[in-house]
């Protein structure tokens, strides 16, 4: 336990600093949860019986994440 205190009060600022971006991040995060849910809903729907279509959707998926990512 008296590790833990000495941790946290050695490093206490980059604690906080870590709690707040993850907190700016919450929404964002959401967002990406629901882009990835509302993507494989309908990759599931509408291309599971065609492979090469699944494939493309699959590397549209991947496109949007990225993109996603690189506004963060």
């Amino acid at each position: 336990m008296e590790e833990i205190l000495n941790f946290i009060s050695n490093n206490g600022f980059a604690i906080v600093m870590c709690l707040l971006l993850f907190l700016k991040m919450l929404p964002k995060l959401d967002k990406l949860t629901n882009l990835i849910t509302n993507d494989l809903f309908h990759i599931i729907e509408k291309d599971a019986e065609n492979t090469e279509k699944v494939e493309k959707a699959v590397d549209r998926l991947d496109k949007t994440i990225g993109r996603f990512i690189d506004k963060i």
